[in-house]
């Protein structure tokens, strides 16, 4: 549906049209298809309430691409791109395919189905995703705040990663780690329905960044807090990072901010518990961000012989990194140990050229600017929820785009 100046009211009101059911009228099939969508991306995001039950998701998967063959009537596009990938990373770099990588092989073709979704279907699904998380977000907050207060009702659950934390008291919408050692800080920090902040503060980092962090109502307020209390040193860094790409801003500008940020950052500092999360982490240490420490110094070693060894060319097979045990190990480096220097390039160059063809060159700019500060540190790009937030991702920032078209042509 194209946008005209009769539509821009209703624009101006949520920026994107699908507010009204009359807007788009759904098939019985997009609206199980819809419903699949939505589920998997919980599931694969890992709320608490699927971590025991996060398998299933190969299930959905295969019931989603069976429901896209059956109501499919066009051609397919990016057809010779996903078999690119196919190829390579299921043929030639799968060491188990049929016992443990069959669910990739699922994700690769599941790519395909959802490169070829209506441009509808992606915008609805990206609310629904968006809406959801902001409802939940409400409770969320409020008893993350309450808990410090007064003793609520909780039950106590088993960690789904040891290396994340022992254990955790649940209060159904809010989750609270039970830490030890280095971890201990960690206590203070939003996880809302998820196993850590960092993917709270990653979470939300996405989501604003694909609203080019416009703020039309209240969900995006309540999202952008989320990501601030996670204290996620990614969610700081990274949304630092993406304005000047997503605004284009003026050097002047850019001076501006940095000296606002300068000083905003030295009062901080006398906040001993942001000190330490934040600030702390902003230094330079042997020669990088003392916050990216996602690896360790085993693996940093290790590593680095394999990047000097024709291994790193081809990689060393899709589970090579879980059978050579470097535990806590959150990287980029991990996939390139799979995968190599081959399957970094296709990857970047892949999911670039897909995404150009759904817009602008200054949309994919930013798409792949966020894409890849996400897999720098959370490398799995195969997920769900990530293959979701991207490609929907690009058709909101390509309507947003238009809108902006046409509002200075409206002159709004």
């Amino acid at each position: 549906m194209k946008l005209t100046s009769e539509n821009i009211g209703k624009l101006n009101n949520n920026c994107l049209l699908i507010n009204e059911d009359n807007y788009v009228s759904f098939s019985i099939f997009s609206k199980i298809k819809l419903a699949l969508l939505t589920l998997m991306f919980w599931i694969s995001i890992r709320a608490w309430i699927f971590w025991t039950i996060n398998d299933i998701n190969r299930y959905l998967c295969i019931i989603y691409i069976l429901f896209c063959l059956f109501s499919f009537r066009n051609s397919f596009k990016y057809l010779g791109s996903v078999f690119v990938l196919f190829t390579y990373f299921i043929l030639f770099r799968s060491d188990n395919f049929w016992e443990f990588y069959g669910l990739l092989a699922f994700k690769v073709i599941f790519i395909l189905f959802l490169l070829n979704e209506s441009k509808d279907i992606k915008i609805r699904l990206f609310s629904y995703i968006e809406t959801i998380y902001a409802y939940i977000l409400i409770p969320s907050i409020g008893l993350y705040i309450l808990h410090y207060f007064i003793t609520l009702p909780s039950i106590t659950i088993d960690s789904n990663n040891p290396l994340l934390a022992s254990g955790y008291t649940s209060y159904i919408f809010f989750v609270k780690g039970i830490y030890y050692g280095i971890f201990s800080l960690d206590t203070f920090r939003f996880l809302s329905i998820f196993d850590e902040p960092g993917v709270v503060g990653t979470f939300c980092f996405i989501l604003l960044t694909i609203r080019k962090y416009r703020f039309t109502n209240w969900k995006h307020y309540i999202i952008l807090f989320a990501g601030i209390i996670s204290f996620s040193f990614f969610f700081y860094l990274a949304t630092i990072l993406i304005l000047p790409i997503l605004f284009r801003i003026k050097l002047k500008t850019l001076i501006q901010i940095a000296i606002i940020l300068s000083l905003l950052v030295f009062l901080l500092t006398y906040l001993p518990y942001f000190d330490e999360m934040i600030i702390t982490r902003l230094q330079i240490v042997e020669g990088g961000l003392a916050g990216f420490n996602r690896t360790s110094e085993g693996w940093d070693y290790h590593y680095s012989d394999y990047l000097q060894s024709s291994n790193s060319i081809f990689g060393l097979g899709s589970q090579s990194y879980d059978k050579d045990a470097f535990p806590g190990v959150a990287s980029y480096q991990t996939f390139v140990y799979n995968y190599g220097l081959v399957g970094l390039a296709l990857v970047i160059i892949i999911f670039g050229f897909i995404l150009s063809r759904f817009g602008t060159m200054g949309n994919m700019i930013v798409l792949m600017s966020m894409f890849l500060m996400v897999f720098y540190q959370r490398p799995w790009i195969f997920d769900f929820h990530i293959l979701i937030l991207l490609f929907t991702g690009v058709i909101v920032l390509e309507e947003f785009r238009k809108y902006d078209e046409i509002s200075k042509k409206e002159n709004i």
